[in-house]
C-alpha cells in the first residue's frame, strides 16, 4: 500500500478550517475579536484543527516514508529469495557431486581389495607355490624325481624310503606328511689330495659349503719332522644359523687325506606348507664319514615351515649328524670329524615330541704308536662345517715309526624352533 496523500474531501474541510482563523461574525467592526464565550469556544476549536492537520501531515510522510522502505525489503527480499535458489541449486549439483564421488570411491575400493587379494594370492604362491603338481602319495620305494615340486597335498606313506635331490624346496598349498624315511643326497664332495689322484680321480679341495672355507688337509712328507693335522672349517654362530632359509644344494664337506677322499657333506631339505606340516617317520640328512685320515663332512640341513603347525610326533626323528673322521692308517693321522647340521621348524604352533640330533661327527681312532710307518705320510684332514665346526685332524709325530696324535670331533650343530608364521621369512 502506498501512502502518498490523504483523502480529498477530508484535506479540504480541514484546509477550510484551518486556514480561515476564526469567523467574520466573531469579529467587531474594528476587526477586534468580540469578546464572548462563544467566539473563544470556535477559535480554540479551530486552533486543535490546525493542530490535528499538522499531525495528520506527519503522519502522512511517516507512511510514506514505511511505505519506501517496505518496497525496499520487498525488493531485498526478492533478491535474497533469487539467491536462495541459486544456492539451493548449487547445493543439488554439490549432493549429486558427492554421490558421483561416493560410487567412484565405492568403486576404487572394490578394486583396491581385489587387488591387495591378488597380490596376497601371488605373495602365497611365491612361497608355497601354486598347486599345480596336484594331490601326490608315494607309497613305494625310489628317488624323488618330479620335475614340479609344488603340491596341493604331498604324503610319503608308512614303510617306504625316499631319496630327495640335496637343495630341494617341497611347496606345498596344502598339508605335508611324512610316515616313512627320505633319505636327502648328500651335497658338496670332500676333498681329495694330490697323491689320491692316481687311484680315485683328479684331485680337488673340499668343499667349503655354507661356511665358504674348505677343510684343510694335513702336511704330508717324510718322517723327518712331525707333519701338522689340517684345520677343520668354521661353522656358524646360532644368530647366522637362524638366518639360513634357502639352504644350497651344496651345504658342507669334508677334508682330504694322503690316500682317500673327506666325506661328502650333508644335504639340505626345505618344506613349506600353507597348511599343518607332520614329520610321523624319519628324515635324514647326516654328512659322509672319511676314509682312512680324512676328514669328515658336516651334516646338513631340515627347515620345515607351516602357516599353521609343525609336528615332530614321539615316533618320529631327524638327524643332520657331522661325519665321523677317517682313522689313521700307515700313512697317515686320524681324520677330524665334521661340524653338526641345522635342523629348525618354524610356524606358529610346534609341536615337537620326536627326536632331533645335530651332533658333530667323531674323530678318527688314531692307531697304536709307531703304526704310521710310510716312507711318505700325511697327518689327518680337518673336518667340514655346517651349524658347528669341523674338527681338526690329528698329527703325525717324525720318526720312521711314527706316531698317530688325537684328532678333534666336530662342533655340535643347531636345533632350533621359531614360533612366527614364515610366509615372510621365503
Amino acid at each position: 500500500m502506498k501512502w502518498n496523500r490523504i483523502p480529498t474531501f477530508l484535506a479540504l474541510a480541514l484546509f477550510g478550517a484551518v486556514s480561515g482563523g476564526c469567523p467574520a461574525d466573531m469579529l467587531s467592526q474594528d476587526g477586534q475579536m468580540q469578546n464572548n464565550n462563544t467566539s473563544d469556544d470556535s477559535c480554540a476549536t479551530m486552533t486543535d484543527l490546525r493542530d490535528l492537520a499538522t499531525q495528520l501531515g506527519d503522519l502522512t510522510a511517516d507512511l510514506q516514508d514505511v511505505d519506501g522502505r517496505v518496497e525496499q525489503l520487498a525488493d531485498s527480499s526478492n533478491g535474497q529469495a533469487t539467491e536462495a535458489a541459486a544456492l539451493r541449486t548449487d547445493v543439488t549439483q554439490l549432493q549429486g557431486d558427492a554421490t558421483g564421488l561416493r560410487e567412484d570411491l565405492t568403486a576404487l575400493a572394490t578394486a583396491l581389495a581385489d587387488m591387495e587379494a591378488r597380490l596376497q594370492t601371488l605373495a602365497l604362491a611365491a612361497v608355497y607355490g601354486d598347486g599345480s603338481a596336484g594331490e601326490r602319495v608315494i607309497s613305494g620305494d625310489g628317488k624323488l624325481e618330479d620335475t614340479n615340486l609344488q603340491y596341493s597335498d604331498l604324503t610319503i606313506e608308512e614303510g617306504v624310503t625316499v631319496t630327495i635331490q640335496s637343495g630341494a624346496v617341497i611347496r606345498c598349498t596344502g598339508k605335508f606328511t611324512n610316515r616313512g624315511t627320505i633319505l636327502v643326497d648328500r651335497g658338496t664332495d670332500g676333498g681329495r689330495p694330490p697323491a689320491a689322484s692316481s687311484s680315485s680321480g683328479a684331485a680337488r679341495a673340499a668343499g667349503g659349503g655354507v661356511s665358504g672355507i674348505s677343510a684343510g688337509v694335513g702336511e704330508g712328507g717324510d718322517g723327518s719332522v712331525a707333519r701338522a693335522g689340517g684345520t677343520g672349517s668354521p661353522g656358524l654362530s646360532e644368530f647366522e644359523a637362524r638366518q639360513v632359509m634357502r639352504p644350497a644344494f651344496a651345504f658342507a664337506g669334508g677334508g682330504g687325506a694322503a690316500f682317500a677322499s673327506g666325506g661328502a657333506g650333508g644335504g639340505s631339505l626345505t618344506i613349506v606348507a600353507q597348511d599343518e606340516v607332520v614329520n610321523d617317520g624319519a628324515i635324514n640328512a647326516d654328512g659322509g664319514s672319511g676314509a682312512a685320515g680324512a676328514g669328515g663332512g658336516a651334516g646338513g640341513a631340515v627347515l620345515l615351515a607351516s602357516r599353521v603347525r609343525v609336528m615332530n610326533t614321539s615316533s618320529a626323528s631327524i638327524s643332520a649328524n657331522g661325519g665321523a673322521g677317517g682313522e689313521s692308517d700307515s700313512q697317515s693321522g686320524s681324520g677330524g670329524g665334521g661340524g653338526g647340521g641345522i635342523v629348525h621348524l618354524l610356524a606358529p604352533e610346534i609341536a615337537n615330541d620326536g627326536a632331533m640330533s645335530f651332533s658333530g661327527g667323531d674323530a678318527g681312532a688314531a692307531g697304536a704308536a709307531g703304526s704310521v710307518t710310510a716312507a711318505t705320510r700325511m697327518a689327518g684332514a680337518g673336518g667340514g662345517a655346517a651349524g658347528g665346526s669341523g674338527g681338526k685332524g690329528g698329527a703325525v709325530s717324525a720318526g720312521a715309526a711314527a706316531d698317530p696324535l688325537a684328532a678333534e670331533a666336530g662342533a655340535d650343530g643347531f636345533a632350533l624352533e621359531t614360533l612366527v608364521d614364515p610366509t615372510a621369512l621365503f
